[in-house]
């Protein structure tokens, strides 16, 4: 490569690298902002359900106080009393209420929570008493927010007020209910929640006239550009406003806005320690890849015999690797072929052999009932359990091939399985007497989850197997739930099966103890045939064996 290419590679880099990298810096800043964004007006609206139901629950109590002011008779003292037990009595109940009162109709204190009866007092000129006494008659009663008390004589706490007005059919002011709010209520919830060291939460009334604040004495001023509108939608985000991200909710029902805000240094915190780890690595990527061009311009001269010598190492890798799949292609077409082949043959055996085995079994028996012959007989007896063993074999070989060629349909249900155990049981019962043997079922009432066409012959092979390798004992079947299966066990007291073959007995034309292969005892293809059909089933297949002693197989279902 000529110097003046390498020259404009790094060039290049160089350019892409630090354009990514102030690419990826922008973005993260722009989700950054975007997610502070969100996280504060759900910030925001947490505090409007938290406001909501604290300013509801104080208006709750004020409806309860109208109610009882309209059915006051004044001129009965304990019923005075009975009210401001009442409300000391729900007041107590709620954290942020810090009082409830009511005045008349001249704004002289009617009714405290705190005491009864109140001393007498002139509270005419408080902002609750002036919003409802002014009142042109008539006017539908409103719920007022009140400004900020400071604590005094009695409260020991700072509080704001909200209050209604009763009045009567013709619009006379009767009575005046105010409840104070405690604001500490609200900044103790605030301070307790972990919005960050230097978060700012506080409520205002809707002319701007803040009621409670986090943290204390915050000087948190209402917002210009993030004061809510009517226009604006619920859900609508927080705002950059200046060095801070805010967002404000007006109440639903109430006229208080809740303001949450944030320092933009420290939203922005997290992103800064970032794209200072990215400059970080870029940094070193541009170092890295200078060294690099220095040692490329170094080695330029031998560049081009390098070159030449990877070429002729990929043409050879190539090569090798057109030879290598030449050679499975066509070891893979010579596996396609025999598997065809195979299947050819067994759909001939299927079609062209059994037919004609079927039809000499029938010839057979009939030559039998025809033949006086004692010795003829015999003759006959022993050809009928040849031409019996050439088709069990043949049906176990075509089994066999279904499995391999994965064609066996599966149905699977759920079905009791004692029915499927006594029915076995009762095939090869007399089987077991002829031998002396006791074959024993337990009883079970579990249902299982299977193909009945296709574990019948699992079970059928296993047990058949027991009676056949068991001289003297017996045979027990029994189910046991494992874990969340069914254990289906056969035991034997059998001739055992020595360690070394256990892993050998699943294998086709495997017979223990059958060396001249006697065909009346079978192919040693039913073990095989049993581990295919479990495994197509999903029932592992297990086997437990002391020579000498018995085995015992095993088949779990779900």
């Amino acid at each position: 490569m000529q110097r003046a290419h390498l020259v404009a590679a790094f060039l290049t880099f160089a350019a892409l690298c630090v354009g990514v990298s102030a690419l990826s810096v922008s973005r993260d800043r722009h989700a950054t902002l975007e997610q502070a964004r969100r996280e504060f007006a759900a910030t925001a609206h947490l505090l409007d359900e938290h406001a909501s139901r604290a300013i509801e629950a104080g208006d709750a109590q004020l409806r309860m106080l109208l109610d009882a002011l309209e059915r006051w008779d004044r001129r009965d003292p304990a019923e005075g009393q009975r009210i401001q037990a009442a409300m000391r009595a729900r007041a107590e109940r709620l954290p942020q209420i810090g009082g409830v009162w009511a005045l008349d109709a001249q704004g002289r204190l009617l009714l405290d929570s705190a005491e009864h009866p109140p001393p007498p007092r002139d509270l005419s000129e408080r902002d609750y008493a002036q919003a409802h006494l002014g009142v042109t008659q008539g006017s539908p009663p409103t719920l007022h927010v009140g400004s900020h008390l400071p604590a005094g004589p009695g409260v020991n706490q700072g509080r704001f007020t909200i209050s209604r007005a009763l009045r009567d059919e013709e619009g006379n002011l009767q009575a005046i209910a105010v409840a104070g709010i405690r604001n500490t209520y609200f900044s103790q919830m605030y301070g307790e929640a972990g919005w960050g060291e230097g978060a700012r939460l506080a409520l205002f009334t809707s002319g701007k006239e803040k009621l409670a604040e986090w943290p204390p004495d915050s000087a948190v001023a209402p917002p210009a550009a993030a004061w809510p509108q009517p226009w604006d939608p619920s859900d609508s985000p927080a705002i950059v406003e200046g060095r801070q991200i805010t967002a404000a909710r007006m109440l639903t029902g109430f006229p208080i806005v809740v303001v949450a805000s944030r320092p933009l240094a420290e939203v922005l915190a997290p992103w800064r320690e970032r794209a200072l780890w990215t400059a970080a690595i870029s940094g070193g990527i541009l170092t890295g890849a200078s060294v690099l061009f220095v040692f490329a311009l170094a080695g330029a001269r031998r560049e081009d015999a390098v070159r030449a010598e990877l070429l002729r190492a990929n043409q050879s890798l190539d090569e090798r690797v057109r030879r290598r799949t030449a050679d499975l292609e066509k070891a893979l077409r010579s596996a396609e072929m025999a598997s065809l082949a195979k299947m050819k043959v067994l759909a001939t055996v299927s079609h062209d052999l059994r037919q004609p085995l079927q039809g000499l079994a029938a010839f057979h028996e009939l030559l039998l009932k025809e033949a006086p012959n004692p010795t003829l007989q015999q003759l006959g007896a022993m050809a009928s359990a040849s031409l019996q063993a050439g088709q069990r074999l043949l049906d176990d070989l075509l089994t066999l091939s279904r499995l391999e060629a994965g064609v066996v349909p599966v149905e699977i249900g759920v079905f009791p399985l004692a029915p499927l155990l006594d029915q076995l049981a009762a095939e090869l019962r007399a089987e077991a007497e002829g031998k002396g043997l006791r074959l024993i079922v337990m009883p079970t009432k579990a249902w299982v989850r299977s193909d009945p066409a296709r574990l019948q012959p699992i079970l059928r092979n296993l047990l058949s197997n027991a009676v056949k390798y068991t001289a003297r004992g017996g045979v027990v079947v029994g189910a046991r739930p494992r874990g969340d299966g069914l254990r289906v066990e056969i035991w034997d007291s059998g001739q055992g099966i020595a360690a070394a073959e256990l892993g050998t007995i699943w294998e086709e034309f495997y017979q223990i103890g059958n060396p001249a292969r006697d065909g009346s005892r079978g192919a040693g293809l039913g073990l095989s045939i049993a581990e295919r059909t479990a495994r197509l089933l999903g029932h592992p297949l297990e086997v437990r064996s002391r020579l000498g002693h018995g085995s015992v197989f095993a088949v779990t279902l779900p």
